[in-house]
């Protein structure tokens, strides 16, 4: 009687337990979230462009690598105009948050912002798989206490450049946020407080419906990048130069691609099944450049 007595007692205390054992488990998981793996394609102390693999370009819907010219990807990005929201024009009364105060669209980057975009950006999708996003990273300082972080991702798709804004000119002053953002550009920091709108070369996605009123995502804008600088259209020859069109340049890079490959699956970036299909699909890209009679 006594050892079913003992026997009761340890149950219930292990029961009384499982709660605790759940939170501690949970918080361990918590803490050694890491980042994505990643391929730094620029970084420094204030900005980066990098090449991350998550589960949208997992789908395989991804158009890369390209091969976009640095000049049309700057303006095709000067098309971009922010426009500040309504619920944000009057001056803050919440401490550093008092931007914005106008609400007048004013161009979305900057000409030295343009510049690095494009430069890093025209690099990186020649480089990207079709299993990875561009996502890159950029902060100013607005005085001597807040910073304006900016943060996103580009990814081409049917001939069309996808651009997602996840922050905007986002105001903080600790190093939380600035982590976070470094860490995961992607995670909207808060609320939008601007609208980032193409012009007539491109479109936005509408939100998330009924979700948008929970959280917020980041901002979808798709451009299409048949424009140039002064009547805003090209030739559809003109501006797609992918790398597949170009056997001098493909030749050359398909060792290069295929040791990236072999790279990401080492480091388990890839699945061998992901792996086997990229490499086909290189090589069989590679034939189409061989002369006939190597064939």
């Amino acid at each position: 009687m006594k050892a079913r007595h003992e026997k009761t007692g340890k149950e219930r205390a292990m029961i009384m337990a499982l709660p605790v054992l759940l939170v501690t488990s949970f918080s361990v998981l918590g803490c050694v979230t890491t980042p994505p793996a990643s391929r730094i394609i620029y970084e420094d102390g204030n900005r980066f462009m990098r090449l991350e693999v998550n589960a949208r370009s997992r789908r395989g819907e991804h158009h890369h690598p390209v091969a976009i010219p640095e000049k049309l990807l700057a303006g095709v990005l000067g098309t971009l105009s922010a426009h500040p929201r309504t619920s944000f024009t009057e001056p803050a009364r919440f401490g550093y948050k008092i931007r914005p105060v106008s609400s007048a669209p004013f161009p979305a980057f900057s000409e030295p912002d343009i510049m690095f975009l494009a430069s890093h950006l025209s690099q990186a999708l020649a480089k990207a798989t079709p299993l990875e996003e561009v996502v890159f990273y950029i902060q100013h300082r607005q005085n001597h206490r807040v910073l304006l972080m900016t943060s996103g991702a580009f990814f081409v798709q049917n001939d069309r450049l996808h651009l997602l804004v996840a922050n905007f000119r986002h105001p903080t002053i600790g190093q939380v946020e600035m982590t976070e953002a470094k860490a995961h550009p992607l995670a909207v920091l808060a609320q939008h407080q601007y609208d980032i709108v193409p012009d007539d070369g491109g479109k936005k996605i509408p939100s998330h419906g009924w979700k948008a009123l929970v959280t917020a995502f980041p901002q979808h804008i798709i451009l299409s990048y048949q424009i140039d600088h002064s009547s805003h259209r090209v030739s559809k020859d003109e501006v797609k130069p992918s790398i597949s069109s170009s056997p001098s340049s493909l030749s050359s890079s398909i060792p290069d691609k295929l040791r990236e490959l072999e790279s990401m699956r080492r480091e388990r970036l890839i699945s061998n099944k992901e792996y086997h299909r990229l490499r086909a699909l290189l090589l069989k890209s590679y034939e189409r450049t061989l002369p006939k009679a190597q064939k």
